[in-house]
């Protein structure tokens, strides 16, 4: 998470449970990128870097995530601009590393009325709303009297059925598909990639993405809301390794997204390990009996991980035994799939933090700890064996 992971200002304040931008950027980065080479690492994955939009969210603070999107063809000035992520991407690049950027297509930022639209450029900020779903959407309701009404726009996780959210099955009677690709999630304004301007726009932003970055693959963020057939035109545009994020513990819906992507987060597997390593082992061998019989196209292109940005960290999932986390990562590092490890990891201060998207200044760049040993291992050993 760039704005929390470090900055070129060595006087920093606090950045701990706040919703506000921090002030990490890739100059910082740039100046730790010796500090993850050393651990092994051979890639790094940054949090979309798009400029975010300007105004609040009542509940959810700023865009400093990265999540919110106000124009995809500028870079967040907050973060460094454009010169900023093509020096980060060359300083990677030099270390002979690879470079991750995250994407979103799916939605942009929060819009809470047709003010909020207009505020948008250019496809993105066109007063009819065209280029966003507008399910349910009264013959001649205004884009303003659309959003600010009741029921307003269909939400993908409340209004696609009870048993979706958070971990979506579209069997019979548990979800519906139209509402999770065509509602909004929450207030975020959900683009319509049938509308020829705006499949256009983000296939030409992909494509100016990997060109002008030299990106070498993107994790594309909510790829389970966005329709298949756009991900498929996506993935061509981009022509990199994409690793869609689709959260689900169905393994068929799971694998049918590698039909169309280059490859997954491994959410069906990895979103139990907590549960797992803290309880019946047997359940690891199910899983993963499971996930092979699933049906995906390569799974050593499943992105598998401990735990992400959007929830809480593994170590606090299990009363702050190191010891099993230490079980999990050597899971993570020897499956097949790509390994993903989340910043601050090796820290036991940050990864114990209650609050997951902790400043990393504040607690330090130390990897000689008990997992920081074991992640130089394990980076170590897939070197060896020819594990990737």
């Amino acid at each position: 998470m760039t704005d929390r992971f470090a900055s070129s200002d060595p006087n920093l304040p606090s950045c701990v449970d706040t919703k506000e931008w921090c002030g990490g950027n890739f100059d910082g980065l740039i100046t730790q990128l010796p500090y993850i080479a050393d651990m092994g690492f051979d890639s790094i994955w940054v949090t979309p870097p798009v400029k975010q939009v300007e105004w609040r969210d009542d509940y959810n603070g700023t865009g400093y995530h990265g999540y919110w999107a106000q124009e995809f063809t500028e870079i967040d000035e907050h973060l460094g601009g454009p010169e900023g992520l093509l020096r980060l991407s060359e300083a990677v690049h030099e270390l002979d590393m690879l470079f991750m950027v995250d994407v979103v297509a799916n939605h942009v930022g929060p819009v809470h009325g047709g003010e909020d639209v207009g505020k948008f450029k250019g496809v993105l900020g066109k007063e009819g709303g065209e280029q966003y779903n507008t399910l349910g959407r009264g013959e001649g309701e205004s884009m303003d009297e659309y959003i600010k009404g009741t029921p307003g726009p269909p939400n993908a996780m409340t209004d696609a059925g009870e048993e979706c959210w958070p971990y979506y099955d579209f069997e019979e009677g548990k979800c519906d598909r139209n509402i999770v690709e065509k509602g909004w999630f929450g207030d975020l304004a959900d683009l319509n990639q049938t509308n020829v301007d705006v499949r256009s726009y983000l296939l030409d932003w992909i494509r100016w993405m990997k060109e002008s970055f030299s990106v070498d693959g993107f994790r594309l963020d909510t790829a389970l809301y966005v329709p298949l057939d756009f991900l498929d035109e996506f993935q061509e545009a981009a022509g990199v390794y994409i690793v869609g994020e689709v959260v689900t513990y169905n393994f068929t819906l799971h694998s049918e997204y590698q039909q169309h992507l280059s490859g997954v987060l491994n959410f069906p597997v990895t979103e139990k390990l907590g549960s797992v390593f803290n309880g019946n082992m047997s359940d690891l061998q199910a899983l993963v009996s499971e996930s092979r019989g699933a049906g995906y196209v390569d799974r050593n292109l499943l992105g598998i991980f401990v735990d992400n940005h959007d929830g809480d960290r593994f170590l606090r999932k299990v009363g702050g035994d190191v010891g099993l986390l230490k079980n999990a990562l050597a899971f993570v590092m020897l499956s097949e799939g790509v390994p993903i490890v989340y910043y601050g990891t090796e820290n036991p201060e940050v990864a114990g933090n209650e609050d997951s998207r902790v400043g990393m200044w504040e607690f330090g760049y130390d990897s000689d700890t008990e997992v920081g040993e074991l992640l130089k291992a394990m980076n170590g050993a897939r070197k060896e064996f020819g594990l990737g």
